[in-house]
This record gives C-alpha cells, sequence and structure tokens, in this order.
C-alpha cells in the first residue's frame, strides 16, 4: 500500500546515502591503508593477506544499490506468500505512526530473549518522554518451563516496577480503570488484532511448551490477572515496528525500523 511505498524509497534513500558515505570512508581508507603499507616493516605476503582482507571488505556504490533492489524485491516476495522468500515478512497491519502530540502515562513490556524489560513511559508530547526502565533476566531453565511459568515470572516483575497497579483486595475485579500496556513480543507471531496474536514458533532458545499456537496476550493477561495487576494489554508489536514507533514519536518522519 501507500505506506509500504513509502517505506521502500525511504529505504532505498538510506541505502544510496550509505553507498556516498561508504565511498568517501573507502577513499578515506584507501589512504590510510596507503600510509601503512608505507611504514609496514612485515613480510610482503603478509601485506598481501591485509590487501585482500581490505578488498573483501570494500562495497562500491552499485553494488550496494543492487543489494538495496534484491532486498526490496525478496521483502515483496515475503509479504506475497509464504516459502518464496529468504526473508521471514509477518504483516504487521500498521496504517499510521505517532505524530509525537500523544501524551499519558503508560507501562511497557518487552520480551525478546534472555533478558526483558518493563518500562514505564511518560509520553510529554511534542515528542519528549520519559523512560524508566527494569531490566530482568531470562534464566536457562525458565526458557523450557511451562509457559504458564515463563508468564508468571514476568507479571511478577512487571508488579515490582509497578507496585501502584496492585488492586487492593490482590484479586481481579472491578474498580479503577487498568493501566495501558503495549506489549513487545520478538517472535514470529501470527497477529490477529491490535492485542491478540498467536505465537508461531518459539526461537532464541525458548522452548516453553504451552504456548506455540497460542494468543500470548491471553497468557500475558491472565498472568497479571493471577498476580492482582489492574493492567490490560492494549497492543502487541514485534521489535521492528515497535523500534519504528519509538522513533516516530520524536521524529514524524522516521517510517521504517530495523
Amino acid at each position: 500500500g501507500k505506506m509500504r511505498g513509502s517505506v521502500q524509497k525511504r529505504f532505498l534513500a538510506s541505502f544510496i546515502f550509505l553507498a556516498t558515505v561508504s565511498s568517501a570512508r573507502a577513499n578515506a581508507l584507501e589512504s590510510l591503508f596507503g600510509k601503512f603499507a608505507d611504514c609496514f616493516r612485515g613480510p610482503p605476503e603478509k601485506l598481501a593477506q591485509l590487501s585482500k582482507l581490505r578488498d573483501d571488505f570494500r562495497i562500491d556504490t552499485p553494488k550496494l544499490k543492487s543489494i538495496t533492489e534484491h532486498m526490496l524485491s525478496e521483502m515483496d516476495a515475503g509479504l506475497a506468500s509464504a516459502g518464496t522468500s529468504s526473508l521471514l515478512m509477518i504483516p504487521t497491519h500498521l496504517t499510521a505512526a505517532p505524530t509525537g502530540r500523544e501524551t499519558g502515562s503508560f507501562l511497557a513490556l518487552d520480551l525478546g530473549g534472555t533478558n526483558f524489560r518493563v518500562l514505564k513511559v511518560d509520553l510529554q508530547g511534542n515528542g519528549k518522554y520519559v523512560v524508566q526502565p527494569y531490566k530482568h533476566r531470562v534464566s536457562d531453565a525458565l526458557m523450557a518451563r511451562p509457559g504458564d511459568e515463563l508468564f508468571d515470572f514476568i507479571a511478577q516483575k512487571v508488579g515490582e516496577a509497578a507496585p501502584e497497579c496492585r488492586r487492593a483486595d490482590g484479586a481481579a475485579g472491578a474498580g479503577a480503570a487498568p493501566t495501558p500496556l503495549g506489549f513487545t513480543f520478538s517472535f514470529p507471531v501470527l497477529q490477529t488484532g491490535l492485542a491478540a496474536g498467536r505465537l508461531i514458533k518459539w526461537t532464541k532458545g525458548f522452548s516453553c511448551p504451552g504456548v506455540e499456537g497460542e494468543d500470548v496476550v491471553a497468557l500475558l493477561s491472565a498472568a497479571l490477572d493471577r498476580a492482582g495487576l489492574n493492567i490490560k494489554v492494549t497492543a502487541l508489536v514485534n521489535d521492528t515496528p515497535g523500534t519504528m514507533f519509538a522513533g516516530a514519536y520524536g521524529a514524524p518522519a522516521v517510517s521504517a525500523g530495523l
């Protein structure tokens, strides 16, 4: 669509800019290598090895443009159908990005490997924000335990970071409006809604049973309820669009995340 076309143009422009910068750097490195060669006192074969190493890392502008076009082609193929691209492409269904004018206090959870982060975020408008992070490690043992244990551990750490979100009676029930939480889940997910998505397959060393094929937002929400937290998961994103959103809040022209 329109947004994807814009992303592709920016992606191509970024690589062209990189090509220009790389060309300038290559000239500088060439000069530096020449000075090094002048004072090199080792065997000639060692200098030849260094020359080859330098050449192996040299990428000229036409080559960078070729890489860009190939990557864009693979992106299109990955979005068009499964199994025909070297890139794993899962639609995010995003239609807009932050404007930088949004305000409010929120929680965020980022799970994408052996470490996960709980963040308290205060959006102040005008592209300004304050983030208070809490970083935790997921043990090797927990990465293979049943999914409920993993999400209970995550909910426990969320409660420690935001004790003000605990319900007075420690149990689920009616009361004050729940605190919204955005969930960045950096694993292959088939997203079926803004706050709904089924894990396709564990990666990054995780193998917790009872999660693949299940809605990870539902699993996290149940764990938050068990922990007596008045928190509602309002959005699910992968790390790449999460990066894009974070960048776009401070610079609305951002339209891609890496």
